[in-house]
């Protein structure tokens, strides 16, 4: 991807987000490979914050969604919501890979599809939105994404996770995990 201003205007104006703004919006692509030759923030910080506003929004709107949920059941469903694999399904779902600075060690390595990456860059986009928008917005934003991955798990019966269906099936043996 070209590294230019014109290169996250179009995903600006999706997401709302000002022109004024677009250096934060560009930083969220920022890996920290590219800023060793290129110097530059990474988006480290960004995914830090990310990962809060995301564990709030699918918190609070589980709690409030799904009151017959026990505290347990809503723990495995956060759980399986907010994890690496779900945020880089969903940054594959909004082909965000191409935007990202990478350092050519990265690029070389297939970085750009990496799904650790990927995670890293939804986390630092949901930082973005709430940035510059608001909690509101932010809000807004993750449950549009989720919504879909929620449903599926209403309507799911299997376990959400490997841990999880490890753990049930050994309690059915009445072992414990070691």
């Amino acid at each position: 991807m070209t590294d230019s201003k014109e290169s996250y205007q179009e995903l600006s104006a999706k997401l709302g987000i000002a022109e004024k703004d677009i250096p934060l919006l560009r930083q969220a692509f920022v890996h920290r490979s590219y800023c060793h030759e290129n110097g530059g923030d990474s988006n480290e910080r960004l995914e830090f914050l990310g990962d809060s506003v995301l564990s709030l929004t699918i918190s609070e709107y589980l709690y409030k969604n799904y009151p017959q949920k026990s505290e347990g059941e809503l723990s495995k469903w956060r759980a399986s919501l907010v994890n690496s694999e779900k945020l880089a399904t969903i940054a594959r779902e909004l082909d965000l890979g191409r935007f990202l600075l990478l350092g050519t060690g990265e690029e070389r390595s297939g970085g750009r599809k990496r799904s650790s990456l990927l995670a890293d860059v939804m986390e630092a986009l949901i930082a973005v939105v709430y940035l510059v928008s608001g909690i509101e917005k932010a809000r807004e934003f993750v449950v549009e994404l989720w919504h879909p991955h929620i449903e599926a798990l209403r309507d799911s019966k299997r376990p959400l996770d490997a841990k999880t269906m490890l753990q049930e099936v050994l309690q059915r043996k009445g072992e414990t995990p070691k």
